[in-house]
């Protein structure tokens, strides 16, 4: 006889009320009320999934799941800094990141990087010939490159004091077109690597010292600043010691725009701007480790993609940015989620008995709208979209549908 633990008869009762309600349309699930039900304020966004696919029993069944999975409790064990982090049994701490008061370690390495952004940005710290930096040439892959871009092309200011420019692909088409009318003399490179061994960073390092080499001689190093777990190496390439910001261990790349890894952005953008972003990221942590399952806005998000693809087998998932700013966001969230949730095996070791996440794809609305919608409508797969509108300049909704 099987011997069956509360989650996986959570598991069951979950997929056979997802199963049950699989033809309902959503016409007949918006019920008076579910509008009120189902959306959630939460750090200055509104989250709406009345238009998900839950039924009344599928979303109870659901909360059940979150309770039996203890989904409360392992949220409780991150912010509490146990070692979540099973394989290399370390704690997983991007969160202290936002945090106003993140501790004295953190706070002096903050306090660092705020000094190194004013004084670039007040032209205290200048280029080889004592002119100003104009621009910044930020160099890194994957997290360390994806989130900084994110956030630069989400805030960036309509006429920016400090350019930025993103080198992450190896093709040396990239590093040309990156490099495109910048001028070498007035240009700091960052370079973003937390083993400070990635090649395809290491390759673009390498053009970019040429690049400033060619401009300014020997001084090419005083055009370098570095984030990274490995000083050590970066002093190896010539980096000054004093451009080296740490990048820590417990924080994964593509959770780590928050650290010095948004060195660039920080510059371009001002720390008073940027310390904003770290607060609206803080106030979303305040409202996860505080409400309760049915009001939590990164539960119940989760939810609706557990409930459309281990419910309903929906095996992906369309981000469509109704904001220029924010087109790469479905970029970054293919990263954020498809490598954090896709895996196979389970955290005591076990293959996955049900599919992991669904893939993630997305482009801004309207033009999305021309390219891949006829697709969504009229094809033969369900496909959930999450909609991303800015409501105004100081607020965005979330309509998940």
């Amino acid at each position: 006889m099987i011997e069956w633990s509360a989650s996986d008869r959570a598991w069951a009762r979950l997929e056979a009320a997802a199963e049950a309600g699989r033809d309902q349309r959503l016409s007949e699930l918006m019920t008076p009320g579910r509008v009120r039900r189902l959306s959630v304020r939460a750090a200055g966004l509104h989250v709406d999934l009345s238009r998900q696919a839950f039924t009344d029993e599928g979303f109870r069944r659901g909360l059940d799941l979150i309770r039996d999975c203890d989904v409360v409790g392992h949220r409780d064990d991150l912010f509490g800094s146990r070692h979540i982090n099973l394989t290399e049994d370390r704690a997983v701490e991007h969160w202290r990141l936002r945090e106003p008061d993140p501790g004295p370690e953190l706070a002096a390495g903050r306090d660092r990087l705020r000094s190194f952004v004013d004084d670039i940005r007040a032209g205290a710290v200048r280029a080889a010939d004592g002119r100003r930096f104009k621009a910044v040439l930020h160099i890194g892959i994957g997290g360390s490159d994806l989130g900084p871009r994110l956030v630069w092309e989400a805030l960036r200011p309509g006429r920016a004091r400090i350019e930025l420019r993103f080198a992450a692909n190896v093709d040396p088409d990239a590093f040309a077109a990156a490099t495109r009318g910048l001028d070498p003399r007035s240009t700091l490179v960052v370079a973003v690597s937390k083993t400070f061994g990635t090649l395809e960073t290491l390759a673009n390092l390498g053009l970019a010292r040429a690049w400033l080499s060619n401009a300014v001689g020997d001084a090419a190093d005083s055009h370098l600043a570095a984030v990274s777990a490995s000083p050590e190496r970066c002093a190896r390439f010539g980096i000054p010691a004093d451009r080296v910001f740490p990048m820590s261990d417990s924080v994964g790349g593509r959770f780590s725009v928050w650290s010095a890894v948004g060195l660039s952005c920080a510059i371009g953008l001002g720390w008073r701007v940027f310390s904003a972003f770290l607060a609206g990221a803080h106030a979303m942590d305040v409202h996860f480790r505080s409400a309760n399952p049915e009001r939590n806005a990164p539960m119940l998000m989760a939810l609706a993609q557990v409930y459309n693809r281990n419910g309903l087998g929906r095996g992906s998932r369309a981000v469509i940015p109704y904001a220029e700013r924010l087109r790469l966001l479905p970029a970054w969230l293919q990263q954020l989620e498809m490598e954090s949730n896709g895996k196979r095996v389970r955290r005591d070791g076990s293959l996955s008995p049900r599919p992991t996440a669904p893939v993630v794809f997305g482009e801004p609305g309207t033009t999305s709208q021309h390219a891949f919608f006829q697709l969504l409508h009229q094809g033969t797969d369900v496909v959930p979209v999450d909609f991303v509108l800015a409501a105004d300049r100081g607020a965005a909704t979330l309509a998940n549908g």
